[in-house]
């Protein structure tokens, strides 16, 4: 992230360069950019000028100019696009957007978006994959969620930015874990995710007595009595150990727990 500003072109200019984008004018989009890539940084040119920056390959994605967006990622790098404070990177941006051509977009930012902004967190620590989490639990709070077209786009959104290598980090799980109800998104994190998720979700699983995800996780999980830190992060104990001193101590999963093999 940065305060930094840089210089932009005025708003005639950037005027301009939309007319160019919307009407698919290569030529003239490409002779503005190398004029202006003599003064300043043409991979941050900002379109909006307002105080919420938008890069020039944002705004043709936002416009659904798909073959403009890979015609200047010939020459403009989406991973130099400076993030300001508070300022959410260009794959946040388009998951956050309900559109139904979110998939398209974000396939085209992970075309070549680097891995390590994939998984940049922003000023609250969440990171692109915790906006496609959020976005689909937040389609079945809708009244019309058994015909929501965004329920099925949001989970192909989270196939593939898992199979990028998105990590699926404690904001994440806890997002899921905590909703109770998305042992489907559970699922697809498990099965995906390049990063092991098993213990951290059985282990979130217990203490929120969720019983069916302790029930499914369980099978996948190489010790049933490997150690877990505490909430602290002061001790390490064993998942029966949870169990049985949790305020909200389930029977259920503490029988179904010991008669997998764990114990104290």
């Amino acid at each position: 992230m940065s305060d930094k500003k840089i210089p932009q072109p005025n708003k005639n200019a950037v005027r301009i360069l939309k007319e160019a984008i919307d009407n698919n004018e290569r030529n003239k989009i490409k002779s503005i950019l190398q004029d202006f890539a003599k003064k300043s940084d043409v991979n941050n040119i900002n379109m909006s000028h307002s105080n919420n920056s938008m890069s020039i390959m944002e705004y043709a994605l936002k416009q659904d100019n798909f073959d403009m967006f890979e015609f200047m990622a010939e020459f403009l790098d989406i991973n130099k696009i400076v993030q300001y404070a508070g300022d959410d990177t260009i794959l946040v941006s388009v998951i956050v957007d309900e559109t139904p051509t979110v998939l398209e977009r974000v396939k085209l930012v992970l075309k070549y978006f680097s891995l390590k902004n994939v998984n940049t967190e922003d000023v609250m620590g969440f990171n692109s994959l915790y906006y496609a989490v959020d976005r689909y639990i937040r389609q079945f709070s809708k009244k019309d969620y058994g015909e929501n077209i965004y329920i099925n786009l949001y989970k192909n959104v989270i196939i593939e930015l898992l199979n990028c290598g998105a990590k699926p980090d404690e904001h994440v799980l806890d997002h899921v874990i905590y909703d109770g109800k998305m042992q489907e998104l559970l699922e697809i994190i498990n099965i995906h995710s390049k990063y092991r998720i098993v213990e951290e979700a059985l282990y979130g699983s217990v203490m929120c007595n969720n019983y069916d995800f302790v029930e499914y996780l369980i099978k996948y999980v190489k010790d049933i009595n490997f150690l877990h830190l505490n909430h602290f992060g002061t001790k390490k104990r064993t998942i029966l150990y949870y169990a049985k001193k949790s305020d909200f101590r389930c029977d259920d999963i503490i029988e179904l727990l010991e008669s997998n093999g764990a114990h104290i």
